[in-house]
């Protein structure tokens, strides 16, 4: 074996040692700006999300022994709950004094590495929307990504991480799309 191979060895073995069985935070997540404009065209009325701890959230997912947490609040729902507060502050649609209030609790969220060539990420979440504390929207929301997994670990988990982000993102793009929801939040239905 060459001193090069051993080398390369040696340091993918310090880098699955320092990034396996870590507390890791979850990666940043990038705003769609095709719904951004989507949400700017379609006239709805602002509202505000609500961001709180709640029990039953799910509060870190795993992957290869990773285990990550949310950069944003205390949980996942937060994190969904975030880009979702983003993307209506980027269309101007956010109002932290609207009556309208939009919810989010995740059901699903799983990473799955366990295939050396191919990933799944399994997101999942109810929605709901209130106004005055009647509820004007509830529905829950899935998508699934495919992606490329791999048999060394931190490459794992560095796919599987990103493609959370992803499928994060298009989560929210999918309930912010939906027809259902921009119905409950159009203008002419105050």
């Amino acid at each position: 074996m060459s001193r090069q191979k051993l080398f390369k060895i040696i340091v993918i073995a310090i880098f699955l040692a320092l990034t396996t069985g870590c507390s890791l935070k979850a990666p940043s997540y990038s705003t769609n700006f095709e719904t951004v404009n989507n949400l700017k065209e379609a006239g709805l009325l602002q509202a505000k999300v609500d961001i709180e701890s709640k029990a039953n959230a799910i509060q870190k997912f795993q992957i290869r022994g990773g285990v990550f947490f949310s950069p944003y609040g205390n949980n996942f729902d937060n994190y969904v709950e975030s880009i979702i507060e983003n993307t209506l502050k980027q269309a101007g649609l956010l109002d932290v004094k609207s009556d309208i209030k939009i919810y989010c609790n995740l059901i699903t969220l799983d990473v799955d590495t366990s295939s050396f060539s191919t990933g799944v990420t399994n997101i999942s979440g109810n929605f709901k929307v209130t106004k005055n504390n009647t509820v004007i929207f509830s529905k829950t929301i899935s998508v699934q990504e495919i992606f490329n997994s791999h048999f060394v670990g931190a490459i794992a988990v560095e796919n599987g991480a990103n493609s959370f982000a992803k499928s994060s993102v298009k989560l929210v793009d999918k309930f912010l799309n939906d027809k259902d929801f921009m119905n409950s939040l159009t203008k002419d239905k105050k």
